[in-house]
């Protein structure tokens, strides 16, 4: 991804609305601007809104990683994540004109999101990570309960707005 200049956090949780710690990390080190968004409870309105990005080179747009963020308490909530799997450039992809077309046509196919959906808690915080897990990308969650103690959670069923979006990168 290359560095953005029209890019900012658009998503914050209504003033006053109870809330969970979400913090969202990757593997994907050299990977930048890997975009944290919220989906509403539907994807109805995709792309959604920025809520924070993972290695970022956007100006204007802090991101470390892991990078938190907070999400309402009480319903169901969709978040998603986008980012590129690495690719490999041939000497000849960066060098030649017709091979570069090729080249940004991998980057083009390498770019994912995935969607993970769940109701946050009050009192409970939510760790999610963006691994590139062999040769794709998986998208894991882990609740962190008031005790301390955590648990491996998986998405709730996504709604039906939520599948087969053409990726739009915002």
């Amino acid at each position: 991804m290359f560095l953005a200049g029209c890019v900012s956090v658009s998503y914050a949780p209504p003033p006053g609305a109870s809330t969970s710690r979400v913090t969202v990390s990757s593997n994907l080190k050299d990977v930048k601007n890997i975009k944290v968004r919220y989906q509403g409870s539907s994807c109805a309105n995709y792309p959604g809104q920025l809520m924070a990005m993972i290695n970022s080179a956007a100006v204007g747009v802090a991101g470390g990683n892991p990078v938190t963020t907070s999400l309402q308490t009480g319903q169901a909530q969709v978040i998603s994540v986008m980012g590129l799997i690495p690719v490999e450039a041939s000497l000849a992809e960066v060098l030649l004109k017709a091979e570069r077309e090729k080249l940004g046509q991998k980057h083009k196919d390498s770019l994912r999101e995935l969607y993970f959906a769940f109701i946050p808690k009050e009192g409970h915080s939510y760790d999610f990570k963006f691994d590139l897990v062999g040769n794709d990308v998986a998208l894991e969650g882990v609740e962190q309960m008031p005790s301390g103690a955590a648990r491996r959670i998986d998405s709730l069923p996504l709604p039906e707005s939520c599948k087969g979006n053409k990726i739009v990168d915002l």
